[in-house]
């Protein structure tokens, strides 16, 4: 009996050590799985950071857009010109992304340019827009007036087309915070006005000589 007894107690430790041994390996697929899982997790959170650079006189003066993806980002432009966009998903390195600027007196150079996204800074070349002048010259009647010049200050001349509407871009060193305009057409009596850049479009009405 008591050699029957061993037998059976024997037999019962053998199952619990397969049993134990099972439990340690499954603890080990569990513990592995799951640092795995972390490993995966955490590579797919890395984030990258876009450093802009514009001119200096840019500072605090507008903001940066940027679209990742439907993920689209407006940030101030900071100190020196310089905006840093934070936190962005590792997904987008090498994509093309779309930059846009929203600065009064400035415009991107290029603004259909799409730039590539590859943890480098991106540097953004601008120029002042206060050189847009354009109109629409008519009669009294509403009507276009063709072929009218526009004098603008004293050195550059521009003429409407056949709806009466004109517009011209100087360039930056003639560019300056309002302009005198002196608007003729043969048959028509002349007339003088202000122009203020980043106005809206300016809507010139001349009368006829009688």
């Amino acid at each position: 009996m008591n050699a029957n007894w061993l037998n059976s107690l024997f037999k019962s430790l053998r199952k619990i050590w397969k049993l134990i041994a099972a439990i340690a390996v499954l603890t080990t697929i569990v513990t592995n799985g799951f640092g795995i899982f972390d490993r995966l997790s955490s590579s797919t959170e890395e984030t990258m950071q876009l450093t802009i650079f514009l001119p200096v006189e840019l500072t605090n003066r507008g903001k940066l857009v940027v679209d990742f993806g439907n993920d689209r980002r407006a940030l101030t432009i900071g100190e020196n010109g310089t905006t840093n966009f934070l936190e962005i998903p590792k997904k987008f390195k090498n994509r093309r992304i779309n930059i846009e600027l929203i600065a009064s007196e400035y415009k991107l150079n290029d603004s259909s340019k799409k730039y590539r996204f590859d943890g480098s800074p991106i540097y953004l070349n601008v120029s002042k827009v206060l050189g847009h002048i354009a109109g629409l010259v008519q009669d009294r009647k509403g009507n276009g007036i063709g072929n009218a010049e526009i004098l603008i200050d004293t050195d550059t001349t521009v003429v409407t087309n056949r709806w009466g509407i004109f517009k011209i871009d100087l360039p930056e060193n003639m560019q300056k915070d309002t302009y005198r305009l002196r608007i003729s057409k043969k048959g028509y009596e002349v007339r003088d006005e202000k122009y203020i850049p980043l106005s809206n479009d300016i809507e010139i009405s001349l009368d006829s000589i009688k």
